[in-house]
């Protein structure tokens, strides 16, 4: 944790005293761990706060780098941040090599699918000089998958948290958007009839990613073809 007080001149404005005056200011943070935006006409001040975080400890995962083993998603998120906050968050993902968590919203943290007993957590990274990862996290039971291939970690996660999924029923191509779910209701066993389960589709040619939350029971829309259906 960093505290940094940095002086433009007369005034004093904080993020609870937004009423305070205007003009020449002293800015004021407490505890600063996590800046919204780099401040892009302030260098001098942003490369002090970056020094103050740099002088101080990190006990957490290797900075610079993706890890191949296993950490929680905390510690991960942790990691991704303290490299923002002693480089900038500028090209971040791509600069800093390290793992980024895959969300299925915008700026969601919320897991990719979330079951009684299991949670899908995907990350992704950029590695020096190499071709991506991928990375699928159950934090609940400590296990994790690393591919270079996107939909490996998707298919072994389903392996690990709901077997028997490469049995389903294939959707067939002609079943589309909002005729899947009445599709899926009369030709899905009720066992997988559950909030978060998978479906598998028809795909064809192209279009063979494995695409979260497209499901009509929230899980992943899997194409067939990639488990050799």
């Amino acid at each position: 944790m960093v505290n940094i007080r940095m002086e433009v001149g007369e005034g004093t404005r904080t993020p609870d005293d937004p009423a305070a005056p205007r003009g020449k200011e002293t800015i004021m943070s407490e505890a600063i761990t996590r800046p919204v935006q780099d401040p892009l006409f302030e260098v001098d001040l942003l490369e002090q706060y970056r020094a103050k975080v740099r002088a101080t400890p990190w006990h957490g995962i290797p900075l610079g780098c993706p890890t191949r083993e296993f950490h929680t998603p905390e510690e991960l998120d942790a990691g991704m941040q303290r490299w923002i906050d002693e480089n900038g968050q500028f090209g971040c993902i791509p600069r800093s090599h390290m793992w980024h968590r895959e969300s299925p919203g915008f700026l969601s943290s919320e897991p990719m699918v979330e079951t009684d007993d299991h949670q899908l957590v995907m990350y992704t990274a950029h590695p020096d000089g190499e071709s991506m990862l991928w990375q699928a996290i159950c934090p609940a039971c400590r296990w994790h998958h690393i591919s270079r291939r996107e939909n490996a970690p998707v298919e072994a996660w389903h392996d690990h948290a709901m077997p028997g999924w490469r049995d389903l029923p294939v959707v067939p191509a002609a079943v589309k958007n909002a005729k899947r779910g009445p599709w899926v209701a009369d030709a899905y066993p009720a066992a997988w009839q559950v909030e978060g389960a998978p479906i598998l589709t028809r795909r064809g040619e192209h279009g063979r990613r494995h695409v979260p939350v497209h499901s009509p029971l929230g899980g992943y829309d899997i194409a067939a073809e990639e488990i050799g259906r």
